[in-house]
């Protein structure tokens, strides 16, 4: 995870840059890391500020029992399709993001160990098979 606010190692894999793919090839046909960071922060920003959003994620948000909201949430994104014709990443790219979004508002009521406990097994049991099942990253 990168805010863009935090520092990044020069050369490290977080280093927002040109970085070769696993097979190794020249830097003709490395992956632009930047650029995917910057349109995935542009969709973010895109999802958020959209008045249905707020509109229908507002309140769930403001629950009393976000967890178990979040939980609910994952559940169902996982074991159904989600949006027709959404590719097979769609749920784990939603499953991350709805994490996000709710973790301020769970470390209010739960403790971040509780969650953490929850999203390892969440990671373990659900998202782990789907990346599986779509033939790894």
């Amino acid at each position: 995870y990168i805010n863009g606010k935090e520092g990044v190692i020069p050369g490290t894999a977080a280093e927002p840059g040109k970085v070769p793919n696993s097979r190794e090839e020249d830097e003709s046909t490395a992956l632009d890391l930047g650029k995917a960071l910057q349109y995935l922060g542009k969709l973010e920003r895109r999802i958020t500020q959209d008045p249905e959003f707020e509109q229908v994620f507002g309140p769930l948000l403001k629950s009393r029992n976000p967890l178990h909201i979040l939980q609910c949430l994952s559940k169902t994104i996982f074991s159904s399709r989600v949006t027709p014709g959404a590719g097979p990443v769609a749920p784990i790219f939603i499953f991350f993001h709805l994490a996000k979004l709710f973790l301020p508002m769970i470390l209010e009521s739960e403790s971040f160990a509780i969650f953490k406990r929850w999203v390892e097994e969440f990671i373990l049991q659900m998202v782990l098979p789907r990346v599986s099942q779509i033939g790894g990253w």
